[in-house]
């Protein structure tokens, strides 16, 4: 026999590995048990509010977004629930970049009129910030606070709401006194000014997530159950074992967020397509054979990029050709499909994302009610252990980390790491997905 006689083969997760399992389980439960004291808090906070004369009013509210796309993710939910609401838009970044999902043109009669002298404040180069030595975090701070004083129509707002990085929306909350709803969605320290330090907004998130104050001032939320369950914790720029500052700045507890920030379920109302595939007659025969779409895999992490990335993707495009199906690669062409395409000349999508959660794409193409091919979880362990972050990371643990810690992320490497990671995914608590095992298994 060539294999070793003690050798195991991988069943699943659970099956090898119970009591990580057990773990995994257990930080589930945990969250969504979490999740409801704070929805107990809330309620209790705003009891003296009557919702039904609430829903029935016009609300005055103001957003801030950077880049402008992000506000996708809050407005629609927001005018749903109240269609003539009154709303101010601030942003940064380029409004001329192309958006792919939706309200471009709906946003643009909310934007604030001090939007301009706000952009000329801040030196930028499409959607980056240009740092330096004429402009610092400070004056950043400065700029906020002024155009913010004096927009009148942001003094009505009374609710002021934030999409954007963290260390963005923390520092709002330091230039006002109106109460935040902040969707910490993104990378929270993308685009920080090189004078402050990455574990800032950390400090300035305890406090402000603080439960005890006499008043609800700010609720932070996150859209993914495992963000929410794996609290903030390990540097983004400082992971490599020679900096051993670096190291002991990870993993001394400074980065670490509040203990737990409640998630919210975020379905993508800003997809109004959904799936309407119908083959022609003379199509019929084929239809099963496609056409299908490999979705591109986004910047988190590209595993089509990899070296076993290109040995799927070879593999499986070889089987489709001998297998007479029709699908188009996007991971390898520059063309854009616009969600109407998809929905109306596709038989279902293909995904294979490079991140264990927090991606919008499958949450949009479930909107859709549009069929998605995705990989199994004992796939995905083992194709993201050397996939983006994964890669840059050995571990989420190491050598000085306190043998008492109480740290909620468990020792854990490789792809084991991962495979413990998509136990708490949202991506496989989606209904109606067909999982696959191997390139062989998807064609």
């Amino acid at each position: 026999a060539e294999r070793p006689s003690d050798w195991v083969h991988f069943r699943s997760f659970g099956e090898n590995f119970p009591v990580k399992q057990q773990i995994a389980t257990a930080y589930v439960w945990s969250a969504l048990k979490q999740n409801g004291i704070y929805r107990d808090f809330y309620q209790e906070a705003t009891a003296h509010c009557n919702a039904k004369e609430a829903a029935m009013l016009t609300p005055q509210f103001a957003l801030f977004a950077w880049p402008p796309s992000f506000a996708i993710f809050l407005t629609p939910q927001l005018f749903l629930q109240w269609p003539e609401a009154s709303l101010v838009f601030f942003y940064l970044g380029s409004w001329q970049v192309a958006w792919d999902k939706c309200c471009k043109e709906e946003l643009e009669k909310h934007v604030a009129s001090d939007q301009q002298e706000l952009q000329s404040m801040v030196p930028m180069d499409g959607m980056t910030v240009q740092w330096g030595d004429d402009f610092l975090y400070s004056d950043m701070v400065v700029v906020m606070r002024s155009v913010l004083q004096r927009n009148r129509e942001f003094s009505m707002a009374g609710i002021f709401f934030c999409s954007s990085h963290l260390w963005v929306c923390m520092t709002l909350r330091l230039v006002n006194e109106k109460p935040m709803v902040i969707a910490d969605l993104a990378n929270p320290n993308s685009g920080r000014p090189p004078d402050i330090r990455e574990n800032w907004y950390v400090k300035a998130g305890r406090g402000a997530a603080e439960l005890r104050a006499p008043s609800l001032r700010t609720l932070v939320v996150r859209d993914e159950l495992s963000r929410s369950v794996l609290p903030a914790q390990g540097c983004t720029t400082s992971m490599d074992t020679e900096s051993k500052e670096g190291e002991l700045e990870c993993f001394d507890g400074t980065w670490e967020m509040v203990d737990f920030l409640p998630f919210v379920a975020w379905p993508s109302l800003y997809i109004k397509d959904r799936w309407s595939f119908t083959p022609l007659d003379s199509q019929e025969k084929n239809a099963l054979k496609g056409p299908f779409l490999v979705m591109r895999e986004g910047s988190a992490g590209k595993f089509s990029k990899t070296m076993r990335g290109q040995h799927f993707f070879a593999f499986f495009k070889h089987l489709a050709s001998k297998m007479s199906l029709d699908v188009l690669f996007l991971i390898q062409e520059k063309r854009r499909i616009q969600y109407v395409e998809m929905a109306r000349d596709f038989r279902a999508t293909i995904l294979f994302l490079g991140i264990t959660h927090a991606k919008r794409t499958p949450h949009d193409i479930y909107i859709m009610d549009m069929p998605m091919f995705f990989p199994s979880k004992a796939l995905n362990s083992i194709a993201l252990a050397n996939t983006g972050y994964y890669a840059e990371a050995a571990c989420d643990d190491a050598p000085w980390r306190r043998r008492m810690s109480r740290s909620v992320v468990p020792p854990l490497c490789s792809w084991l790491r991962v495979a413990f990671q998509l136990e708490l995914s949202s991506f496989y608590r989606m209904p109606h997905m067909f999982l696959f095992d191997s390139a062989a298994d998807l064609a």
